[in-house]
C-alpha cells in the first residue's frame, strides 16, 4: 500500500487521489471478482482486518464522551438509504468502472460527480455509458455554472431519462459517444442561449 502514501488527506484533492489509488490498488492486487464482491461480508472483513489503517486515514471517526466513534456506513458498509457508502467498495467499483477516464481528470471526480454517476441505477447498469457521461463531465462541466457538479447532476439526471425511451445498450460505442456528447452539447447551447 506504498502507493497511499503522500496524500494531503485535509484537501478535497488529497481525498479524491486516495480513493482513486486505493480503487486502483484494490483491482490490482486484491483483484476480487464480481460474485465476492456483491458482498458485504467480504468488504466488512477487508476494512476490519486487512486494512482498518488505510480506511482509518480516510475516515478516522470523532472521539464522542471519551470513546472512539468509526463511521460504520463507511467501515462496514451499513446499508443508508439504496446506497452502500463502504469505502473500499466504492473505491473499488469506481476505479472498475470509471478506471482511466478517472485519471484523466483534473481536478479529479468528487462525491458529487460520483453520486451523479454512480447512483442512478439507469445508468449504472451500464458502463460505457457511465464512462461516457464521466467524459462529457470532464468536458463541459467545468465551465458551467455552478461548476461540474451542478452540470454532473443535471446531465445524468436528463441521460437517465433518456434511457426509458432508448436502448442505449445496442447502440455501438461511437454511435453511443455521438448519443452523449449531443446531449452534452445541447444543455451548453440552451444555457447559452438563455444566458445562464
Amino acid at each position: 500500500m506504498a502507493r497511499l502514501t503522500g496524500f494531503d488527506l485535509i484537501t478535497k484533492a488529497g481525498r479524491d487521489g486516495y480513493g482513486m489509488e486505493l480503487g486502483r490498488a484494490i483491482a490490482e492486487v486484491i483483484d476480487p471478482i464480481p460474485a465476492d464482491a456483491s458482498h458485504d461480508g467480504v468488504w466488512s472483513y477487508l476494512s476490519l482486518r486487512v486494512l482498518p489503517d488505510v480506511v482509518y486515514a480516510r475516515w478516522p471517526g470523532e472521539t464522542i464522551v471519551g470513546e472512539l466513534r468509526l463511521p460504520a456506513d463507511r467501515w462496514i458498509g451499513v446499508q443508508s438509504g439504496n446506497q452502500d457508502r463502504s469505502y473500499l467498495k466504492q473505491a473499488w467499483r469506481r476505479w472498475t468502472i470509471l478506471g482511466d477516464v478517472m485519471g484523466d481528470a483534473d481536478p479529479l471526480l468528487g462525491e458529487t460527480e460520483f453520486g451523479a454517476l454512480l447512483d442512478r441505477a439507469s445508468l449504472a447498469r451500464n458502463q460505457r455509458l457511465v464512462r461516457e457521461c464521466a467524459r462529457a463531465i470532464l468536458k463541459y462541466g467545468a465551465d458551467q455554472p455552478g461548476g461540474r457538479a451542478e452540470f454532473a447532476r443535471k446531465f445524468t439526471g436528463l441521460i437517465a431519462a433518456r434511457t426509458g425511451s432508448m436502448l442505449l445498450d445496442i447502440l455501438s460505442d461511437e454511435e453511443l459517444a455521438d448519443f452523449v456528447e449531443e446531449e452534452a452539447s445541447g444543455i451548453v447551447r440552451s444555457r447559452a442561449r438563455r444566458g445562464v
